[in-house]
């Protein structure tokens, strides 16, 4: 059976990202992918954007797996990463906005990195950490604290130096990597050394793992890709850089899943989705400029989420609405583990069998500043309320599912959508 596996693995590596379609099985590896400010528009296959970056080995994982259209992530970095790896929304992790100096995810929150080493799992998270920083509490040791067994990337983005060392035009090449606690100053392309520490962590690890591969791609400093990455030369665009940024995020990715040994591969469960949505210049007609990160509009909170692995239906689409609170407790399902927290989401292993399933009657997702002032939204298949500073919304969602239309005047889907918005703004549990 594994070496006819083996065999059909072989003959697929032609495609980019190397998959067959092979039968379910016991305890899978995982392979957590996350992109750096990413929305849907984005991404081809989504249907939203008309100026997309190549992407083929995302694509092929499109065709061999399960895409989710409707997903939620929080508006910025840190708290969409929090809600990630705990499973819980930031009124209850604590991460409201993105990391500050001297804040971390606290420490009693209970990561996926956690419940997988208490299945037995090896752990490790390669890239981008964004969860604390060197004066944080933790230190550079956060990510291991965290649940991992073996860290290595940058704890901020690629610009963000140490104290120690000067803040010399750092970003892609020349950069700060922590290994385990112990930084240095490196000058591999960031997006190819993640690439190579998660490959140096799999070839390394016998038995069931779980690896995070955190790109800092294609967040600022826009730069210029090198051009073994590339198909072509790239204009003096911020938008076209960005787009030339993540198609060697996809390049070096498919590069991991084709130098991955074909029986490992055939094990391991892919999740791949971003941390929130795009930023305000790499927003490209047809969609609203106004839709970008760090807003309660869709383009801020609408993410990528696609499964691919064993037993995983290929070629699907779901339109259930789902939230990044969701990939924690399904990733525990798939390898065991029983989460003791009170979580917000529910595991997607059913939806993942069956995409026509439903998950969420109601998305929600609560920001709130070092102030602590709140600021929310929610969502069902039809209606959008945003709770901000300025005071309360409801729009109706386009045919795309993008809130780009009038306020409306809907008194019973206002109180029902606030009622599930007050819900979630208790941090009681």
């Amino acid at each position: 059976m594994r070496a006819a596996l083996a065999l059909a693995l072989a003959a697929c590596r032609t495609a980019p990202c190397g998959l067959a379609a092979p039968a379910a099985v016991d305890r899978p590896n995982v392979l957590l992918v996350v992109l750096d400010d990413v929305g849907v528009d984005q991404l081809a296959r989504w249907g939203i954007g008309a100026t997309t970056a190549p992407t083929p080995t995302l694509d092929c994982l499109c065709d061999r797996g399960v895409r989710f259209d409707t997903v939620w992530a929080s508006s910025v970095c840190s708290p969409g990463r929090a809600q990630l790896l705990t499973g819980r929304l930031s009124v209850r992790n604590r991460i409201g906005h993105n990391i500050e100096r001297g804040e971390a995810l606290p420490d009693e929150e209970v990561t996926i990195g956690e419940l997988a080493q208490s299945a037995g799992y090896a752990t490790a998270w390669v890239g981008k950490w964004h969860l604390g920083g060197f004066d944080s509490p933790d230190g550079a040791l956060g990510p291991n604290r965290q649940g991992f067994d073996h860290f290595a990337g940058s704890l901020a983005n690629l610009s963000v130096g140490r104290d120690d060392v000067p803040h010399h035009e750092l970003g892609y090449h020349d950069w700060i990597e922590v290994v385990d606690g112990e930084a240095r100053e490196v000058h591999t392309y960031a997006t190819t050394a993640t690439v190579d520490r998660a490959l140096a962590f799999v070839r390394g690890t016998s038995g069931p793992w779980l690896l995070g591969v955190s790109f800092n791609a294609p967040h600022l400093p826009r730069h210029v890709p090198p051009a073994r990455l590339l198909d072509g030369p790239v204009l003096d665009r911020p938008d076209a850089q960005y787009r030339a940024m993540l198609a060697a995020a996809d390049h070096e990715l498919g590069r991991l899943l084709q130098e991955m040994d074909p029986d490992v591969l055939g094990d391991t469960m892919i999740v791949v989705t971003s941390d929130n949505g795009t930023p305000a210049y790499a927003v490209a007609p047809p969609v609203d400029p106004a839709q970008h990160k760090g807003t309660l509009l869709e383009g801020g909170l609408r993410v990528p989420l696609l499964v691919a692995g064993p037993g995983v239906p290929a070629d699907r689409v779901s339109a259930a609405l789902v939230h990044h609170v969701d990939v924690l407790p399904t990733i525990a399902a798939w390898i065991g583990a029983r989460p003791e927290a009170a979580l917000d989401g529910v595991s997607l292993a059913d939806a993942v069998r069956d995409p026509s399933r439903p998950v969420h009657d109601v998305l929600v997702d609560v920001m709130f500043g070092p102030d602590g002032d709140l600021r929310a939204a929610a969502r069902d298949d039809r209606y959008k309320l945003v709770r901000g500073l300025d005071g309360t919304t409801l729009t109706r969602l386009s045919p795309a599912g993008y809130d780009d239309g009038p306020p409306v005047d809907e008194p019973q889907e206002a109180a029902r959508l606030g009622a599930a918005l007050d819900r979630a703004a208790t941090p009681s549990r």
